[in-house]
């Protein structure tokens, strides 16, 4: 999933499409592309796109994801599920990304 994680990630900071939108249908049809392309098996999926302040702060990923709705508790919810993620360092000078850009892809099988 991590390879996955990763094309979601490059392909929101190309504008392929918008993690920002994320019940939109081109963003659910493009995420589930993603995870069928990789052949992860799922059968409900959860995609959480964020920026951390500090990428290399786990406090700053947390807080990060607290903020794009997914605090300590609604995070527990999704315990069995299947997860990879990516994000950028902030070493990470590739063009076109934004250090502490990150994605946490959840899968269901």
């Amino acid at each position: 999933m991590i390879f996955a994680s990763e094309q979601l990630l490059r392909g929101v900071s190309k504008d392929d499409f918008s993690l920002s939108k994320p019940n939109s249908p081109e963003t659910l049809s493009a995420e589930e592309e993603v995870l069928t392309g990789y052949k992860i098996p799922f059968k409900s999926f959860k995609v959480i796109s964020f920026t951390a302040k500090d990428p290399e702060s786990a406090d700053s990923v947390a807080a990060a994801l607290t903020a794009a709705g997914y605090d300590t508790k609604t995070r527990s919810q999704f315990a069995g599920w299947h997860i990879g993620g990516e994000l950028f360092g902030s070493g990470d000078d590739d063009e076109g990304t934004i250090p502490g850009e990150g994605v946490v892809m959840l899968t269901k099988s």
